[in-house]
């Protein structure tokens, strides 16, 4: 097993560096543009100073690797390569400009097509009620996944038994039609609606939600890579729509069979409904 403790504390401090940038750019005032009006897909200066302080941090670190950034153009060659990092450097622009704190920066490492290690930094939300905002989840897949408190303490995080009656976390602005499909045939369960890719999972991995359900096209490589590592770090399961591994050696970054994040002990029930559910709704 590789072990990836070095990569784990570089990315851990990149990605809190790159918060550090984000609020700078929030306290001096930003503009907004939109790299597909039609898809209303934001970018601010934010995104971008984030993007390029992460990216030297890891050029510098791991010049030999791979990396594929968001506000950057993606590399030609990334599939073919053995060690990629993807990085979300803010991860819910939408809500990062409404003012909603419900945003993160992402930093994850795929090695040989598969989500090995990860870090997601959440510089606005507290870990507890009561507690100052700031946290971060770490994974290494083999190895353990942790959150780590605003003091910098870790705590070991593991995936537990799923609640009676299942909370399924959704998405806050675009939230698939398919999903009134899929939530009949889990019997209804509590729908959550959040911002975020990284946030939704973080609700996952802190026990707010019991899963996290994304059918169909929409997340990007970045938008998973980080994410996945640490729920399978912390003993979950985290697949495409059909059960099946995200593939991050695709030569195509844009990711169109869904996801199902979950406790490993609940993910065949997620994935027998949503296979109904896009059935029934003719998508499947």
């Amino acid at each position: 097993m590789t072990v990836l403790h070095v990569e784990r504390d570089v990315a851990l401090r990149a990605a809190r560096h790159a918060a550090e940038a984000i609020a700078q750019v929030r306290a001096a005032g930003f503009g907004v543009e939109y790299k597909d009006a039609a898809q209303d897909d934001p970018v601010t200066a934010a995104d971008r100073a984030s993007n390029a302080a992460i990216v030297a941090s890891l050029r510098e670190a791991f010049p030999n690797d791979v990396i594929v950034a968001e506000e950057d153009d993606v590399p030609p060659g990334y599939p073919h390569a053995h060690r990629v990092w993807f990085v979300d450097p803010l991860d819910g622009t939408k809500e990062f400009v409404d003012g909603i704190g419900q945003w993160c920066v992402m930093i994850g490492l795929a090695i040989d097509g598969r989500a090995m290690m990860g870090v997601v930094v959440v510089p606005t939300l507290p870990l507890r009620d009561g507690d100052p905002a700031g946290y971060a989840l770490v994974g290494e897949v083999g190895v353990g996944a942790w959150v780590v408190d605003a003091s910098g303490a870790h705590h070991p995080l593991a995936l537990g038994a799923p609640a009676e009656h299942i909370r399924v976390v959704t998405s806050r602005s675009r939230r698939s039609a398919l999903l009134d499909a899929i939530f009949r045939e889990l019997g209804g369960p509590r729908e959550v609606r959040c911002g975020s890719v990284g946030v939704k999972v973080a609700l996952v991995l802190l026990g707010e939600v019991d899963a996290y359900i994304h059918p169909g096209g929409g997340p990007k490589l970045w938008d998973l890579c980080a994410p996945e590592a640490i729920v399978r770090a912390a003993g979950g399961a985290f697949t495409d729509e059909r059960g099946a591994p995200i593939d991050y050696a695709s030569p195509v970054v844009a990711h169109t069979t869904g996801m199902v994040a979950s406790a490993r002990e609940l993910q065949g029930r997620l994935l027998d409904a949503v296979a109904r559910g896009l059935a029934s709704a003719g998508a499947g």
